[in-house]
């Protein structure tokens, strides 16, 4: 009995030894620098793609582009457009486009802000059965945003008592199947504080806080094939205060499978972000640089039309 007891125990601690790495494996992609593209721009932005397999050696493809945030010649905005254009259409002369947040056939639902006006919200709620019924849940979903220039990624909720969008420290805490939490306010949940962002773009979930993996899904309520390999899009930002544009392409077996959310973030993590977001995705990922699509958009009418993108334009 006694040999058995340490023979389990010493499975146990084998099972909990190796259950962190396989949660921490690294996808250790390797980026390889478009040099012919980056001849024609500034320095302060790089464009790079990677065909690394991934670990399991699934086909994998990607493109990056690095922006310098400190230089004063760049100027990071968002637009919205109630005609929804190609993030190509949409950048209108920007040195790059990449496409924004979530929207529905009419209506769009993720946050909007530019010079400091905003054009539209995250969706204050979203409706998930609870005890057999039909019950709204009021989630903080996230969003990138630029204060003063400084670059952040928060959970955030329109309040519409005051018209204000706070910031919170932790997002509200629910869960599906379980009861609501309460709806965020100016109070709660944790750690709110308007949110002065002069440029923001929402999404969801949040991918990375503190350079570290960290998808909150569940508390933000989105389910976009979290855990299938899907086209993404994703925004962060690095302790040197640079922008990250990603775009993981997908549904195309012969070039790229795509990427889980997890496998995003991680993904994020090892481009050196701090925080990171996801964007919309599949079909609406998109990536323009001078005016050229870089990315490889999965419909097969090519880029989608969106009605909102991040753009950055460099300014003599």
């Amino acid at each position: 009995m006694k040999f058995f007891n340490l023979r389990f125990f010493f499975c146990l601690m084998l099972m909990v030894l190796l259950i962190p790495k396989k949660l921490a494996a690294q996808l250790q992609l390797q980026w390889q620098p478009l040099d012919s593209l980056n001849a024609e721009i500034p320095d302060a932005v790089r464009a790079f793609e990677t065909n690394t397999p991934l670990p399991d050696g699934g086909v994998f493809n990607a493109q990056c582009v690095r922006i310098n945030l400190n230089d004063p010649q760049v100027d990071v905005s968002a637009v919205y457009s109630k005609l929804k254009k190609t993030p190509q259409q949409l950048a209108s002369g920007a040195m790059v486009a990449i496409n924004g947040g979530f929207f529905g056939k009419s209506i769009n639902l993720s946050t909007v802000v530019n010079d400091g006006k905003w054009y539209s919200v995250n969706v204050p709620s979203v409706t998930r059965s609870y005890q057999g019924e039909n019950t709204a849940y009021y989630p903080t979903r996230g969003a990138f945003g630029l204060v003063n220039r400084q670059a952040d990624v928060a959970w955030i909720y329109h309040n519409t008592t005051d018209s204000l969008l706070y910031e919170y420290s932790l997002p509200a805490p629910n869960q599906q199947g379980e009861a609501p939490a309460a709806k965020p306010s100016d109070v709660y949940p944790e750690g709110a504080k308007i949110w002065d962002a002069d440029v923001a773009m929402g999404g969801a979930p949040v991918l990375v806080t503190n350079g570290k993996v960290n998808v909150t899904a569940n508390a933000e309520l989105i389910q976009v094939n979290n855990d299938k390999r899907e086209p993404r899009s994703a925004i962060g930002y690095t302790t040197a205060n640079e922008l990250l544009l990603v775009v993981v392409n997908g549904r195309q077996p012969e070039l790229s499978m795509g990427i889980t959310l997890p496998e995003l973030a991680q993904l994020m993590v090892e481009l050196g972000a701090v925080e990171a977001l996801n964007l919309d995705g599949g079909g609406s990922s998109c990536l323009v640089v001078n005016g050229q699509v870089i990315s490889h958009p999965s419909d097969k009418t090519g880029p989608r039309p969106v009605p909102s993108a991040l753009l950055v334009h460099f300014t003599n």
